[in-house]
């Protein structure tokens, strides 16, 4: 009876770590997608500046 609850344990023990794990590494990819999004946010921008600028001098011409 004893072998059963150690066993039980050692399952439920590895189950947790097994969450802690899934946990961390979503944390992880959540922080390169927010990295991911600002360097996006700023080629984005990059690009309005350079469709601007381009106006101008198309206008200017």
């Amino acid at each position: 009876m004893e072998i059963v609850v150690l066993i039980s344990r050692v399952m439920l023990l590895v189950g947790l770590l097994v969450c802690v794990l899934i946990v961390m590494k979503l944390k992880r990819m959540n922080e390169k997608a927010k990295t991911f999004q600002e360097e996006l946010r700023t080629f984005i921008e990059d690009l309005e500046v350079a469709n601007e600028l381009e106006g101008i001098e198309g206008r200017e011409l």
